[in-house]
């Protein structure tokens, strides 16, 4: 029975190891901006798909991991009109980070 539990660790360790390697996301980030003065919107709640939201820190900065490139972005702020933008038709969305980069997509909202 013993000579079984440590046979069975290393079997364990590199199933482990196989789901950390694939655990890289890409991280889409960016800024949300007031579209007339360009000054960035603090507490900006961005929704993508059907997942829960992110909210803009005080530089208007988000990021988030939790997204598909077929998803909808819905951004809505105090005394601003919400907007939607649809991932599919960015094509900053849609190209693939280059590999020596940070793995990340930039998408401001304005």
């Amino acid at each position: 029975m013993v000579r079984f539990a440590l046979r069975g660790v290393p079997l364990i360790l590199c199933v482990l190891m196989l789901a950390a390697c694939g655990a890289n996301e890409i991280a889409l980030q960016g800024r949300v901006l007031d579209a007339y003065t360009n000054q960035p919107i603090e507490g900006a709640l961005l929704r993508i798909g059907e997942g829960g939201g992110v909210t803009s820190t005080a530089d208007g900065t988000y990021s988030t991991t939790e997204w598909t490139p077929e998803a909808t972005l819905a951004a809505e702020a105090n005394g601003y009109e919400p907007t939607t933008i649809n991932l599919a038709e960015r094509p900053e969305v849609q190209q693939s980070p280059q590999p020596e980069a940070s793995p990340s997509v930039t998408l401001d909202v304005t």
